[in-house]
């Protein structure tokens, strides 16, 4: 079994930071009464710190590749996850992205560019995803 640490690019820390200045100044931009504007600012700030919090609790932290092709995903908060379904979003050389689900409803999106991680690495996870079979297709087969 090998393991892929995923670690927190700079990247996406830097497009949250970017998204979050991008609707700030939009709501500073309206024409609005000041007291409603700072009002909206500060919710929405709050609410954006809880979800990159909870974000950070859930994130995918590793991924354990099987011999026989079998995910298991680790999160940053300890939770734990066999991989029953890969929904590949990207998945090139610069960016991988895909939404990974358990059997309990579990789930966890990755975003993982090319710059978080080796290049081994890297070209691990993609094999990974795009070789990945569902385990209740294989159990139809009879294998």
């Amino acid at each position: 079994m090998t393991k892929i640490n995923l670690r927190l690019s700079r990247q996406l820390i830097a497009y949250v930071v970017l998204l979050m200045a991008l609707v700030i100044g939009l709501i500073l931009s309206l024409q609005l009464a000041w007291p409603i504007k700072l009002t909206a600012v500060t919710v929405l700030a709050l609410w954006g710190g809880w979800l990159w919090r909870r974000y950070l609790e859930h994130r995918p932290s590793s991924l354990q590749v099987g011999a026989d092709g079998d995910l298991r995903l680790l999160q940053s908060g300890g939770g734990q996850f066999a991989v029953t379904a890969v929904l590949p979003g990207i998945i090139s050389p610069a960016l991988v992205s895909a939404r990974l689900t358990g059997n309990q409803g579990e789930h966890a999106d990755l975003f993982v560019p090319a710059s978080s991680l080796d290049r081994e690495s890297h070209w691990r996870l993609r094999r990974a995803l795009i070789g990945f079979r569902s385990p209740q297709v294989d159990e139809r087969r009879g294998t």
